[in-house]
């Protein structure tokens, strides 16, 4: 009898086990993703500005990290290695070709510039034909809440509300 009990004690023990293998562990990964995300201190004293593009085709977020070339020393990557760990890849191209910033500031209407969340949810896939920003595809999830996403017709009517109180 005590053997039966013992035997009946550890079935369940085992399919409670499995139960939570299966089910549980997959759903942690599915939590809502502000309990998942990673605080990223800001990159700016480092010059790491990150891009922001809306992908036209598959309606992707594409993020672009790049920073100044002319730094020699290059204890930044280590820094961003250390708190991106495998969350977040990044892209490095150079900044001195780049002059986007303040119009990326402008359409996605960000208050700071970088300083953001990032997860990566699942396994990246990028694809990078030459320096074209629109080839560089990231699947790759960011969240903040400073972020608003407009449409190029929204940016033409900033453009001109802009244009009509300066006058």
């Amino acid at each position: 009898m005590a053997s039966s009990k013992s035997s009946c004690s550890m079935l369940l023990s085992a399919i409670f086990i499995l139960f939570v293998l299966l089910f549980v562990t997959p759903l942690s990964s599915s939590l809502p993703i502000s309990s998942q995300v990673e605080d990223i201190p800001d990159f700016g004293y480092l010059k790491y500005i990150i891009l922001l593009t809306q992908h036209k085709h598959k309606g992707w977020l594409a993020v672009v990290q790049f920073n100044n070339s002319d730094y020699k020393d290059q204890v930044y990557d280590d820094l961003a290695v250390k708190y991106f760990k495998d969350k977040v890849r990044f892209f490095r191209i150079n900044s001195e070709t780049f002059d986007e910033k303040e119009r990326a500031m402008r359409i996605y209407r960000l208050k700071e510039f970088p300083s953001f969340l990032f997860f990566n949810n699942g396994a990246f896939v990028y694809n990078v034909r030459g320096w074209n920003l629109e080839k560089i595809e990231f699947r790759i999830n960011l969240y903040k809440p400073e972020v608003t996403m407009v449409n190029e017709l929204d940016e033409d009517k900033d453009d001109m509300m802009m244009m009509n109180e300066a006058s």
